[in-house]
């Protein structure tokens, strides 16, 4: 069994953000990826205040029938990004 491992990457990160997440074991994500990640297990994208481009970025980089299966969204109403 693989171990769990958490990526993580925000822009507005502090020092001290980064100083407690690598303190934590989480790995830090050097560039912006704009949500281009491809998986191949499952994977959690936590994306509360993303706009439409980035949830279309991870779900065409993953959209084929063995990564899709993969991806969890834990973010904004799909219905609210389609009506604006």
């Amino acid at each position: 069994i693989p171990k769990p491992s958490c990526h993580i990457y925000d822009p507005s990160f502090s020092a001290c953000d980064l100083d407690v997440l690598k303190y934590f074991n989480f790995s830090i994500i050097q560039q912006n990826e704009e949500c281009k990640r491809t998986v191949t297990r499952p994977t959690l994208f936590y994306m509360p205040h993303c706009g439409r481009p980035m949830y279309n970025n991870v779900l065409s980089s993953n959209w084929d029938k063995d990564r899709l299966g993969h991806v969890c969204i834990l973010g904004n109403s799909f219905l609210s990004i389609m009506n604006k």
